[in-house]
């Protein structure tokens, strides 16, 4: 039995890619896109917001290097969709090999005294909006969109020379086009058998070869794909998903590690773009994750760099705003105790006592707590003062080494392969925030 593993393999990565996840959305009606692209710098959202608005189509180009265009987007929930999920599906013409590195955007809705109610962001792998979780029908919509067409710098072949990389040389050109914003309704069977599959595939690939768990779940993959039919993908996943639960169900090894992890975002605060961006940046992370937070009271989520919380207190404050209310309910956690993840090869051991000083006094100041442990996952060395810094009764732990952060908050484990998002894993919606790998 499954002599050809590949043959197995093959055939399931085909139809994950090809059938099931286009088939996690499926009826669709275009929004009205209209358009407002600013001449210069990023403007705060309450103006965002206000602009004069011009028709726009999908289809149009947008954005040259380092602008801001603001869209804004209108439908109706068709009625005849009562009852179901409801979702924004808006590609802003990503590329999704490049998460982190190009176009993204930053979603608002407006509130009720007409103040911007900041909802996620849209990247590349996370092309979807929450609309209404039980459509009744009719409702109306209406989003705006913060786009930012930041230029791909680290593209195929990274590092090579280019003119994007500063604003003052970089094209006036358009670099992106809308392909599609519409509303969709998500089925969330099909989005649980598409997880479902993709933890398989990547669990059996880290087996051994000879492993009887891989060849049992190699045969669920098998048994799945029999039962799918893929001309009716919505109606006949849950029975697919039946025929791969077992293979999920059963346990590793009695000595095999138990792991769990909690949401994290590396974001460097000074990169290959400007320090504007970086704000931009961590405003839409958080507001991502806000969001995931308020849906799933399992979900924690962590973030270092006191610099980046004083950047979206004093930019983006009704985003801080909810920032706060996640730190006060124990589940947004400030990480490190540091202004920034700061060098530790070069800086003096003065320097570094000044990092946690200035960052645990923002952490105590705003959010009454100091953190007990040290954050510098992306360091690239440690000198004698850094270590002795580090040590100390404020300090019960340390996370140093290039690799993601782990704690003991959920069942499943995920890890980002960009540089803005991570994704959780702890059930139905907290498993939406890909990429995503698992174990």
């Amino acid at each position: 039995m499954h002599e050809e593993t590949s043959l197995t393999v093959g055939r399931a990565n085909r139809v994950l890619t090809e059938r099931i996840r286009p088939a996690i959305h499926s009826a669709r009606v275009p929004l009205e896109i209209s358009a407002h692209a600013l001449p210069g710098e990023p403007i705060a959202p309450a103006d965002g917001l206000g602009l004069d608005y011009e028709p726009f189509a999908a289809g149009q180009q947008w954005g040259p290097a380092w602008g801001t265009t603001w869209f804004r987007v209108r439908g109706e929930v068709p009625a005849e969709w009562a009852g179901r999920r409801v979702e924004a599906v808006i590609d802003l013409g990503f590329d999704v090999n490049m998460t982190g590195f190009q176009c993204e955007a930053l979603v608002y809705r407006r509130g009720a005294d007409g103040e911007p109610v900041p909802v996620k962001s849209l990247n590349p792998r996370n092309q979807w909006v929450p609309v209404v979780p039980a459509a009744e029908g009719g409702e109306s919509v209406e989003l705006f969109l913060e786009g930012a067409s930041n230029p791909v710098l680290l593209d195929y072949h990274p590092f090579l020379p280019t003119q994007e990389g500063d604003i003052r040389t970089s094209s006036p050109e358009p670099l992106y086009r809308i392909r599609h914003m519409d509303l969709a309704i998500f089925e969330s069977e099909v989005f649980e058998l598409a997880l479902d599959v993709e933890v398989l595939l990547e669990l059996q690939a880290e087996l051994p070869e000879t492993s009887p768990r891989r060849m049992r779940i190699l045969q669920a993959l098998d048994d799945a794909l029999d039962v799918l039919d893929l001309q009716r993908i919505t109606d006949t996943a849950a029975d697919a998903r039946a025929r791969l639960a077992p293979a999920l169900e059963s346990p590793a090894d009695a000595s095999a590690h138990r792991i769990a992890a909690v949401g994290h975002a590396h974001i460097d605060s000074a990169w290959l773009w400007p320090v504007r961006e970086t704000i931009r940046k961590v405003a839409r992370t958080t507001s991502s994750m806000t969001t995931l937070l308020e849906e799933e009271p399992e979900f924690r989520y962590g973030m270092s760099s006191a610099q980046q919380y004083a950047w979206v207190k004093e930019h983006r404050p009704e985003v801080f705003a909810r920032i706060k209310d996640a730190v006060a309910e124990g589940r947004f956690l400030p990480l490190g105790g540091m202004w920034v993840e700061s060098d530790t090869v070069m800086p003096t051991g003065e320097s570094l006592v000044r990092q946690f000083s200035h960052g645990q006094r923002f952490f105590e100041r705003e959010f009454g707590i100091r953190s007990r442990g040290v954050w510098l996952p992306d360091s690239f060395g440690y000198s004698p003062p850094s270590r002795s810094s580090c040590a100390g009764p404020a300090s019960s732990g340390s996370s140093r080494r290039r690799s993601p952060g782990t704690s003991a908050t959920s069942s499943r484990t995920t890890r980002s392969t960009g540089r803005e998002s991570t994704g959780p894993a702890s059930s139905r919606t907290s498993r939406r925030w890909t990429p995503t790998t698992r174990s």
